[in-house]
């Protein structure tokens, strides 16, 4: 960071890195700090978005909806992925169809958190 003229910048990085598969960064101009945050990475993200899109145009049930998920992450590298079905948890500015999917009985991509260590937890949704 010296080399481009950033001296006073500091990196920061905390336990919720411990368990990541990936490490990305987040700049806090005003703290002069880039802050080092969890992330599942390019393959698991690309992954997740053609199962999101795949569970958008088909109606999966759950059982199905958690083996499409799960092979999926697998597949991308993900080790032993945590994946919980609950409601919705928000529904993307981009699908018009999400809710009457959802609503229609079929299950739904909701998002991904990660924990204290940057252990990663799939969330799908289903009535």
């Amino acid at each position: 960071m010296d080399a481009l003229g950033l001296e006073s910048w500091t990196i920061r990085a905390d336990d919720r890195i411990s368990d990541a598969p990936c490490v990305g960064a987040g700049v806090a101009g005003d703290s002069h700090e880039v802050l080092l945050l969890p992330s599942f990475g390019s393959a698991v993200g690309k992954a997740v978005d053609e199962v999101g899109a795949q569970l958008l145009r088909d109606c999966y049930g759950r059982d199905e909806a958690v083996e499409a998920l799960r092979s999926a992450l697998i597949s991308a590298g993900a080790i032993d992925p945590q994946i919980e079905i609950g409601g919705v948890r928000g529904v993307p500015l981009d699908q018009d169809g999400y809710l009457q999917h959802f609503e229609s009985g079929c299950v739904v991509y909701a998002g991904a958190q990660f924990d204290a260590t940057g252990r990663y937890t799939w969330y799908l949704a289903a009535n």
